[in-house]
C-alpha cells in the first residue's frame, strides 16, 4: 500500500483533492490496474449508527458493530469493492482478495488514529457451503470495502471515504462525490440526524419453525447420540418467525439493543436483497491488535436473579454445575488446541468468571497470545470457527449432525461477522442472539449446548430466555 504524505497536498480544499485524485489516476494508468483510494479524516464527534440511518439503503451492503460499554463503534456502508465465495477455502479466498486490494491501494490522511485506512468488512455463514433452503440469503463468505466508513472510540472519531480510480475514471465527477461525502459525514451529529427514540417493541405471537415439539425432540436425539459416543457436545438451535403489524425498522431495533445490552456487541450486516441480520451478541471469536490476540470461551448459562441474593445464588450454582463446567471446559480445550495447531501458544485465565448480561449469565474464560509467526487474522478465524460454543465437539461430526437434526438454515446465525484492516488488526464476532429481518418478517435464533446430563425441558427454557431478549427489543 502506498501512503501519500499530507505535506504533498496540505490544503483541505477541492483543488487539493482534485490534484490528489489526478495523481492516483496517473498511478492507475502507469500500473494498468485499478487503485483503491482511501482518504481518512478525524472529526470532532460522530455516531456511526446515525451515519447508517442517514445513508441507509435497503439493497446496499452495510456492516455496523458497536460495544457501548467500550465506547467503540464502526459502520461501513455501500461497496467500493466486494466479493462473495462459497467453498471450504473461503477464508483463504477472502484473504487473497484483500491482499490484492491492499497492494493496489493509495492511502491519504491521518492514519495514526483507530479505524483509519482501508478496512474489510466480512460475514461468514455458520456452514462453509450453500444451504439448500430458500430462506438462506447470505453467501458462505461476503467481504467488502465500504464507500463510506465512520467510527468512534473513547479517544477519537474518524471518517473514511474509499473510491476506485481506474484508467477510465471521470476525475471531476469523483471530486464532487468525495467532497459531498466528506461534508456530509463531517457535519453529522445527534441533532442533525435523530434516530427514533426506542419505544416498547410490538407484542408478537412467535411461530416455532418445525412446530412446538421440534426442539425438545431434537435435544432427545442429540442425547441418544451422545450416549452412543457419536460426539461429546452439540449446539442445537431454534428459530421462531415473527410477522409485524407494521414494517420492521432494523435501525430502531439496533438502537434498542445497544441501549439495553450495553455489554454486548450490537451488530448488523445487510445483503443486497433487502435483508438485515442483526444481533446483540456477548461472544467474540477474536480480536487482533498489534499482534496481540485475545478471545474467550463462553459456555454454560443461568438466568439472572430478581434480587441480588438470588442472582448470586444462580451464579454460584452455575460455577459449581458439573454439567456446565464440563461443557465450558470442552470449549476452552478446543480453542487452545486449535490455536496450537497453527503455532499459536496461548494462555488462559486461571479461573473462569461470570459474565453477567441483562437477562442471562455465562461462564467465561479469557484466552490470549502474542502472534510471532505472522498468522493472518483470517488464518485464526479459519482455525477457530466454529468453536464448540456454537458447534460442538468433535467439530466435524457435530457440524454434520446439526445439518441432520435442525430443520432450517442457520445462515449467519452462529457465523462470524467482523472487520480487519491493512495492518492485520481486526475483530470477529460470533453472531448469536440474532435475527434475520425483512420489512414484513423476522426470524429469531437461539441455541443451547447439549452434553451428557442435558435435560430437554431445561434446554428449551434456556433458549426461551435467550429469545426473550430479542422479542422485547426487535
Amino acid at each position: 500500500m502506498e501512503v501519500v504524505s499530507s505535506t504533498l497536498f496540505p490544503n483541505k480544499d477541492k483543488a487539493s483533492l482534485e490534484a490528489f485524485l489526478r495523481y492516483c489516476h496517473s498511478v492507475a494508468l502507469q500500473k494498468n490496474n485499478f487503485q483503491l483510494v482511501s482518504i481518512s479524516l478525524q472529526v470532532p464527534h460522530i455516531d456511526p449508527l446515525l451515519v447508517l440511518a442517514s445513508i441507509h439503503e435497503k439493497n446496499a451492503l452495510h456492516c455496523y458493530i458497536e460495544h457501548p460499554e467500550e465506547g467503540k463503534a464502526t459502520i461501513g456502508a455501500e461497496s467500493a469493492l466486494s466479493a462473495t465465495f462459497a467453498s471450504k477455502d473461503r477464508f483463504a479466498k477472502v484473504k487473497a482478495f484483500a491482499e490484492n486490494i491492499i497492494e493496489n491501494t493509495i492511502a491519504f490522511g491521518d492514519l495514526t488514529a483507530a479505524f483509519t485506512g482501508p478496512h474489510f468488512f466480512t460475514a461468514f455463514t455458520f456452514f462453509d457451503d450453500l444451504e439448500s433452503r430458500k430462506e438462506n440469503s447470505f453467501a458462505p463468505a461476503t467481504v467488502f470495502v465500504p464507500l463510506w466508513q465512520a467510527s468512534k472510540t473513547p479517544d477519537s472519531c474518524s471518517v473514511v471515504v474509499n473510491i476506485v480510480v481506474d484508467k477510465d475514471s471521470d476525475i471531476p465527477q469523483l471530486v464532487e462525490k468525495v467532497w459531498a461525502a466528506h461534508k456530509k459525514l463531517s457535519a453529522m451529529n445527534q441533532d442533525t440526524f435523530p434516530l427514533a427514540v426506542p419505544e416498547q417493541a410490538e407484542v408478537f405471537q412467535p411461530e416455532e419453525v418445525g412446530g412446538e415439539a421440534y426442539f425438545e425432540n431434537a435435544v432427545r436425539t442429540a442425547i441418544i447420540d451422545i450416549e452412543k459416543a457419536k460426539y461429546s457436545k452439540i449446539v442445537l438451535a431454534r428459530a421462531v418467525d415473527l410477522k409485524p403489524k407494521k414494517p420492521f425498522n432494523p435501525l430502531v431495533s439496533l438502537n434498542r439493543l445497544r441501549k439495553n445490552f450495553t455489554n454486548c456487541y450490537t451488530l448488523s450486516f445487510s445483503n443486497e436483497q433487502g435483508k438485515n441480520f442483526i444481533a446483540a451478541t456477548p461472544e467474540k471469536l477474536l480480536t487482533v491488535s498489534d499482534n496481540e490476540f485475545t478471545t474467550h470461551a463462553l459456555a454454560g448459562s443461568a438466568p439472572r436473579g430478581k434480587t441480588g441474593v438470588e442472582d448470586e445464588a444462580y451464579g454460584i450454582a452455575l460455577l459449581n454445575s458439573k454439567k456446565d463446567i464440563h461443557e465450558h471446559q470442552l470449549v476452552v480445550d478446543a480453542i487452545l488446541q486449535n490455536l496450537a495447531n497453527i503455532n499459536v501458544s496461548a494462555e488462559k485465565s486461571e479461573q473462569p468468571v461470570l459474565l453477567k448480561l441483562r437477562n442471562v449469565q455465562h461462564i467465561k474464560t479469557s484466552i490470549s497470545a502474542y502472534l510471532i509467526n505472522g498468522q493472518h487474522i483470517l488464518d485464526l478465524v479459519s482455525a477457530l470457527h466454529p468453536t464448540p460454543a456454537v458447534g460442538g465437539t468433535p467439530v466435524d461430526v457435530a457440524r454434520n449432525s446439526i445439518k441432520e437434526i435442525e430443520n432450517f438454515d442457520r445462515g449467519l446465525y452462529a457465523g462470524v461477522i467482523g472487520w480487519f484492516d491493512y495492518k492485520n488488526n481486526g475483530q470477529m464476532l460470533v453472531a448469536i442472539r440474532s435475527a434475520l429481518m425483512e420489512e414484513h418478517r423476522a426470524r429469531l435464533f437461539a441455541g443451547a449446548g447439549i452434553v451428557q446430563g442435558s435435560d430437554p425441558y431445561k434446554e428449551k427454557a434456556e433458549t426461551d430466555m435467550k429469545l426473550q431478549a430479542l422479542l422485547l427489543n426487535i
